[in-house]
């Protein structure tokens, strides 16, 4: 909280960009009633909530007119990358999603999808199969994971909802 406050503070964003941290089951009950809100970041948060439909429709009427949602999340193919362990350990309640739930869950409040990206092809899937299954327990080395990881990037040229074990969406809200 404390750095994320201090860089809100540098780069001059001091009261337009507030920062929460509790359990994210909870987060729509307790902290909406002070804010609306113009961008939603859920990334990395809906495979860890038993029920991600009723905090999307209570974090609904906070949204203005125009309101952006960013989500990103595992596909079904996240533990057969990352492996079980790290899978378990991560806290994942939900083993991914695919598009049309996404979808699916974003329609049910009047969101509208405007963008889509597999994040990890099949080369990235190795590199993060390599260093979740063998290296991110290394002290050490985890402090190299970017590096590690950013060249599979790169090679990344078969990348699609078969392979892919993260997803990226955009949503927005017209009303």
């Amino acid at each position: 909280m404390n750095k994320a406050s201090a860089l809100t503070k540098k780069l001059g964003l001091e009261g337009h960009i507030k920062f929460f941290r509790t359990d994210a089951n909870e987060y729509p009950c307790n902290y909406t009633n002070y804010f609306d809100i113009d961008i939603v970041l859920l990334i990395d948060i809906l495979e860890h909530i038993e029920n991600p439909a009723d905090m999307l429709e209570k974090l609904r009427p906070k949204l203005k007119k125009k309101s952006l949602c960013l989500v990103s999340v595992p596909t079904y193919n996240y533990e057969r990358f990352f492996g079980k362990v790290f899978h378990k350990k991560a806290g994942h309640v939900r083993q991914g999603y695919i598009l049309q739930e996404l979808n699916n869950l974003f329609e049910k409040i009047g969101g509208r999808m405007i963008y889509y990206k597999y994040n990890t092809g099949l080369i990235s899937n190795l590199g993060c199969a390599i260093y979740y299954r063998s290296i991110s327990d290394n002290k050490y080395l985890t402090a190299l994971k970017s590096l590690a990881l950013y060249p599979f990037r790169f090679l990344d040229f078969y990348n699609n909802d078969r392979v892919s074990s993260s997803l990226f969406a955009a949503y927005s809200f017209n009303s």
